[in-house]
């Protein structure tokens, strides 16, 4: 369908010059010259039809595949600066845009199937040995003493505290609040997160030199400060877990960008993140840290991404680099 124009104009001139050619033949009084010319533009009509039943048999294809889910169809009508060839950018456009929304689908689909087999394991996980309790006090009532009734609630006690615990952190992950952007400079906004990572550095007996905060001079950022400054504390709580057991821990928290980017690093000199660990980095409820959520890169890529951002991880064996880009 590359052709079609030429050839559509070339079918209809083809016409147009049969008929004028017939006419003058008729008139001449030369029949069988004027029929001959006659059947020529009769060709050239049958060949113009064709080619309009071949541009609308490729519309019906476009509308078959959208209809079926096949995005791998393409259409190429000609040159981009014809109606036809901006034509079959935009259908091609459109497919593009099927395919991308039928991975996002699929991929959402993948994510919760997750969250949901997470959940049901933790759930059963805490209620088994709650309803074992309950049933063995319900069946041997006359032979709990004081001890082992107060045992049997604490047990109870920390199980539902797990659960609730996990709940809740399956709520926040699920419940994330639409982003309400405001300008703040970029020192305030490091100011408040130094204030926010004090607290951990003395939970874990460091110093507050051992976080360096690195801002460009005057720059503006227009983000939502609390959920963005949550979404790097985060990311300084594991840069800090990090370095931990380093000789010289350090963590450079920068951040930088020309307007409207925005660009905030949090690097670490810690070991790096083993290969099997680096698979999984975003998945929710995935985590090697005790009594640890599993929930806190993926609620900060979640915010960066609300932004119309994103968060990467990029690890050596020097270290850790998380870099969110707004």
């Amino acid at each position: 369908m590359r052709h079609f124009w030429p050839s559509a104009i070339a079918c209809a001139l083809s016409m147009a010059f049969a008929s004028a050619l017939a006419a003058l033949l008729f008139r001449a009084g030369l029949a069988a010259p004027a029929i001959l010319a006659l059947l020529a533009g009769a060709v050239a009509f049958m060949m113009l039809v064709g080619r309009i039943r071949a541009l609308c048999r490729v519309v019906a294809g476009f509308a078959a595949a959208i209809e079926a889910g096949d995005t791998t169809v393409s259409f190429d009508l000609g040159s981009p600066s014809t109606a036809l060839g901006r034509t079959a950018a935009v259908m091609s456009r459109l497919l593009v845009s099927s395919r991308r929304r039928a991975l996002e689908l699929e991929t959402r689909k993948l994510y919760y199937d997750r969250i949901l087999r997470v959940l049901t394991h933790e759930m059963r996980n805490s209620l088994t040995p709650v309803i074992s309790i309950a049933a063995d006090m319900e069946r041997r009532a006359g032979e709990y003493s004081k001890a082992d009734i107060a045992e049997a609630a604490s047990v109870i006690r920390g199980e539902g505290e797990g659960m609730r615990r996990f709940l809740e952190s399956y709520y926040e992950l699920t419940h994330l609040p639409e982003p309400e952007p405001e300008a703040i400079g970029a020192r305030e906004f490091a100011e408040n997160l130094r204030r926010l990572v004090e607290p951990q550095l003395r939970e874990r007996g460091m110093e507050a030199g051992v976080v360096e905060y690195v801002v460009a001079k005057d720059m503006e950022m227009t983000v939502d400060t609390a959920l963005l400054t949550r979404a790097v504390v985060n990311l300084v709580r594991n840069a800090l877990d990090a370095v931990a057991g380093a000789g010289e821990p350090k963590v450079t928290v920068s951040v930088a960008g020309v307007p409207p980017e925005t660009r905030i690093t949090v690097a670490d000199n810690g070991p790096g993140l083993p290969q099997a660990v680096a698979a999984s980095l975003f998945q929710p409820f995935v985590t090697t840290k005790e009594g640890g959520a599993g929930i806190g890169l993926c609620l900060s890529r979640q915010i960066a991404r609300a932004h119309g951002g994103d968060l990467t991880i990029r690890s050596t064996p020097r270290g850790v680099t998380a870099t969110i880009i707004l």
